[in-house]
């Protein structure tokens, strides 16, 4: 062993000091709640060695190509439509959901606009008319 190794192994002496010891009588009573805090070179350690086992996890496979993100221009309006209508978007959400898919009302709108959207102008037209006519603007308050 070195010379510098052999002098740092070495601990201090101890100091006395001049305050008297004080006695179980003379201390403040123990909290049976407080725990002692972790000392910090610990948490150190602990954090450190958390950190090489994530090195000496095996290598990632090489990320593969992604497509591009192509931003979708998001269009908020509102409508009006007969109570009945509206609640037939509930029983479409519940059936959704027996199958597995949990579908949001407007989700359940996009899809009926991409099936109406499949239709022959023909069946188009007539899906139109099978709609009631309701008045335009916003319903007046109850």
């Amino acid at each position: 062993m070195s010379a510098s190794r052999a002098s740092a192994t070495k601990t201090a002496p101890t100091k006395k000091s001049a305050v008297p010891a004080q006695t179980p009588q003379s201390l403040p009573p123990a909290s049976t709640t407080a725990r002692p805090k972790a000392d910090a070179s610990v948490k150190n350690q602990n954090e450190s060695s958390a950190k090489k086992a994530k090195k000496l996890k095996e290598p990632k496979e090489p990320k593969t190509e992604r497509p591009p993100k192509v931003k979708v221009a998001l269009v908020r309006d509102s409508f009006t439509m007969p109570k009945a209508e509206f609640e037939v978007i509930a029983t479409l959400k519940k059936r959704a959901m027996q199958v597995g898919v949990a579908a949001k009302k407007s989700e359940v709108i996009r899809a009926g606009v991409q099936a109406l959207n499949g239709l022959s102008p023909q069946d188009l037209g007539a899906a139109l008319g099978r709609l009631t006519p309701i008045k335009l603007g916003r319903p007046k308050k109850a």
